[in-house]
């Protein structure tokens, strides 16, 4: 799985989709609404089946 942390958001739904994936966003505890990914679950360069929905914490 691709590594999206710091991406902005846009480009790192377009990587996700690229690669396979779905994504749904949440708001990170430390949320700024600056619109960069902080993290990801599973986590980046961990394996996850093709077409798995992939959650991104935003800050």
């Amino acid at each position: 799985m691709p590594n999206v942390r710091a991406m902005g958001i846009r480009k790192a739904e377009e990587t996700m989709e690229a690669a396979g994936f779905k994504t749904k966003t949440k708001k990170a505890t430390n949320y700024l609404g600056l619109g960069y990914v902080v993290t990801s679950s599973p986590g980046g360069g961990q394996q996850a089946p093709k077409g798995a929905t992939i959650t991104l914490a935003l800050v």
